[in-house]
């Protein structure tokens, strides 16, 4: 971590330290008003009583209501929560009358008797609050932790922070008053630091760049708001303006919030970057699932309708806003978040749409047969469960293709163009042919500014590129680090345009900058890398989802097989047009010498027969290709057929060649060998000869005696 400029990680790490110690000292004020004597009703600051209603509380169930003030308990004045306490303490579960005075001035009082606190209202009140702050305030410091030196990082650890408490403290604030001044002041965090996202995430706004100073602006205007604040909880000149100050808090957090929405929803209309449309996308749908539920709520308080709180509907849905800006923020692999939100989208839209389906069965039925029909009639039921079994798959499918298509492109049919695949490349002998197949059906369902296939080659010892591109990607060793990480991934390899290569590449001194947005998927034939491919940015600047690297893996694995047989009958090819280069080299050279060559086989019949043989003996070669020795040397003695050892005989014949050659006869020194394979088993026989017929006759002129 870089804390070269350690003041601005300051408001930072002062606010997860306010936050952790609120998450520590919390649950100690949750169990002390769990031990306590409870009149049944939630208390705000200056006692007065809040919007939260639970189940057969006793002091609700009697009429009191939202904005009545506790004046008085068993005649006492209560002027604050701690008077409260102490009188409930002393009183304990016995009947007590309370003295309540509602927003007109009307005095009434009640008799109460008090109760043990419900657990099923410190879970909700106490124990899913805060655990949703927790994790909101992990969430804050694992973006934080991973990208301190960011704005929206540290931007993103203020809120999570600001929330955290307010989450933390919602029981204390509503019973207790223990941390009442912090629940005010995270008010105008939680603002302030949406405030603050809005302005630098996913890129800065156009005057944060020309002036970085101004995205502290947001805070400015908090600090402004901080004496209202202190003024409400400590010095109010009502007992209910602790109720404007919140509310201007809640008017600055959906200001806050107003304005992050329209700056996200401006970049993606006018965004040239794929990945900040992607990323403005994504907080959308954290931003739709997250808050609004308590959004609604809010809106209700500043209204002034009455909307019945639930914790464990508004609370939890909070965790996805963190998480999808955390995604967005670390940018350190390709993750599928878009096909999440919209999975969880579709089963929300699913929900509302079966749910409300229900009720317009229940409604027509009544209406069909002219009465009311209850909600647990079994006719109904039944009915409903049949549509909703025939109906329910088709209705998945027409609501996520629709979202797929309002907000992201219309999928591409994979199914189809893998079936295709698996025909043709079964049939496609031809490794041209099947890489031009592989390149044509992935530039129609993803479109790749570039596409090439690197195979290994065993000649050569590296993986050389191929398809109709081989110019513009160089070959790669078997060492290479780029070679080595994508055989060390069991995913496709996704090398992100802004984000920090691999300590493996950065170290290696390669030119792998140029490879950034690519997108490298293994081939793998036995557990071994045989190949990978390498594709580029996508043309319409839409970032590979996890459909698409599931589509890449299918078409790898799918065509790991024919490209390995493709492979290895371009290289047989390529080594029988090596060896039969090399035999018609053999046949030129053996044409063009001067000493007869024969080679026989085991069976003595003759396998070579070159054109000095011919020459000499008389005999066309095309004749006695394939027929027995002897009837081309039949003067050939019986140790001829002996010549089977690893051994070399030299052998002078002298040979009736009489009509089969000018000369009556010649005198010829034969070298036979034997011929064996690569195992040394014997294959045939070799037999090479020179005329001796000129030397003979010449040496026989010049005996003493003769002429």
């Amino acid at each position: 971590m870089d804390l070269s400029h350690w003041r601005s990680h300051v408001p930072t790490l002062l606010s997860g330290a306010v936050a952790v110690f609120v998450l520590v000292i919390s649950p100690f004020w949750a169990y002390k008003w769990y031990r306590m004597p409870f009149l049944g009703v939630s208390l705000e600051q200056n006692n007065v009583v809040s919007q939260i209603n639970g189940t057969n509380w006793p002091a609700r169930t009697q009429g009191v209501e939202f904005k009545d003030r506790l004046l008085m308990l068993g005649g006492e004045n209560v002027p604050d929560v701690k008077d409260v306490q102490r009188v409930m303490t002393a009183n304990g579960y016995q009947p007590i009358e309370a003295t309540f005075e509602k927003p007109d001035g009307q005095v009434y009082s009640i008799s109460v008797t008090p109760i043990r606190p419900p657990f099923a209202d410190l879970i909700s009140m106490f124990g899913i609050p805060y655990l949703v702050g927790l994790q909101l305030l992990m969430i804050g410091f694992w973006a934080y932790r991973i990208k301190p030196n960011l704005w929206e990082s540290r931007a993103l650890t203020v809120f999570t922070s600001g929330v955290c408490i307010m989450l933390a403290t919602f029981l204390d604030i509503s019973m207790t008053h223990n941390a009442t001044i912090l629940w005010s002041l995270a008010i105008l965090l939680s603002a302030g630091g949406m405030f603050h996202l809005a302005l630098v995430f996913p890129q800065p706004v156009q005057f944060v760049r020309a002036n970085p100073g101004l995205r502290y602006l947001p805070w400015f205007l908090m600090a402004l708001l901080v004496p209202v604040m202190v003024v409400a909880v400590y010095f109010p000149p009502t007992p209910f303006f602790y109720i404007s100050a919140w509310q201007i808090g809640y008017v600055c957090f959906i200001l806050g919030f107003i304005t992050f929405i329209t700056i996200l929803v401006w970049r993606i209309i006018r965004s040239r970057s794929p990945i900040v449309r992607q990323q403005s996308r994504v907080i959308l749908f954290g931003i739709f699932l997250g808050f609004l539920p308590i959004i609604i709520y809010v809106i209700s308080l500043i209204t002034g309708s009455l909307m019945e709180f639930h914790a464990w509907l508004i609370f939890p849905p909070l965790v996805l806003f963190p998480l999808s800006i955390t995604y967005a923020i670390l940018r350190f692999r390709l993750l599928d978040v878009d096909s999440i939100l919209v999975r969880l989208t579709t089963y929300a839209a699913m929900t509302l749409i079966v749910v409300a389906a229900f009720y317009g069965l229940l409604a027509l039925v009544s209406f069909a047969v002219g009465k009311t029909v209850t909600a647990n009639n079994p006719f109904l039921i039944a009915t409903y469960l049949f549509l909703l079994v025939i109906g329910l798959t088709p209705l998945r499918s027409f609501i996520q293709s629709s979202i797929d298509r309002i907000f992201y492109r219309a999928p591409a049919d994979y199914r189809r163009a893998l079936t295709l695949l698996s025909r043709a490349l079964v049939t496609t002998p031809s490794l041209n042919q099947a890489l031009n197949l592989l390149e044509e059906q992935l530039q129609q369902a993803l479109a790749p500014e570039k596409f090439i296939i690197h195979l290994y080659n065993d000649e050569l010892g590296e993986y050389v590129p191929h398809a109709t591109r081989e110019t513009s990607a160089p070959p790669y060793q078997a060492d290479d680090p780029l070679v080595e990480l994508i055989d060390s991934a069991q995913t496709p390899v996704w090398l992100h345009p802004d984000g920090d290569l691999t300590k493996s590449l950065l170290k290696s001194g390669g030119d792998y900058e140029k490879l950034r947005g690519f997108t490298f998927v293994p081939l793998r034939f036995k557990r071994r890398l045989t190949g990978f491919m390498s594709l580029g940015p996508r043309r319409s600047g839409e970032l590979y989802n996890t459909n698409d690297l599931d589509f890449l893996i299918a078409v790898a694995n799918q065509s790991a097989l024919a490209l390995e047989n493709a492979r290895l009958f371009e290289n047989l090819r390529r080594s029988l047009n090596q060896t039969t280069e090399m035999k018609n080299l053999m046949d030129n050279i053996l044409s063009s010498v001067s000493t007869g060559i024969i080679t026989t086989d085991l069976k003595k019949n003759i396998t070579l027969f070159n054109r000095a043989a011919e020459n000499m003996l008389g005999v066309s070669g095309d004749k006695v290709m394939g027929k027995p020795l002897a009837s081309v040397l039949p003067e050939l003695s019986a140790e001829l057929y002996t010549v089977n050892a690893p051994q070399q005989k030299i052998i002078d014949l002298t040979s009736d060649t009489s009509g089969s050659s000018e000369r009556k006869s010649m005198s010829l020194r034969l070298s036979l060998s034997p011929l064996q394979d690569a195992n040394l088993e014997p294959k045939g026989t070799a037999i090479v000869f020179e005329d001796l017929t000129a030397r003979s006759e010449h040496e026989t002129a010049n005996q003493p005696g003769i002429g």
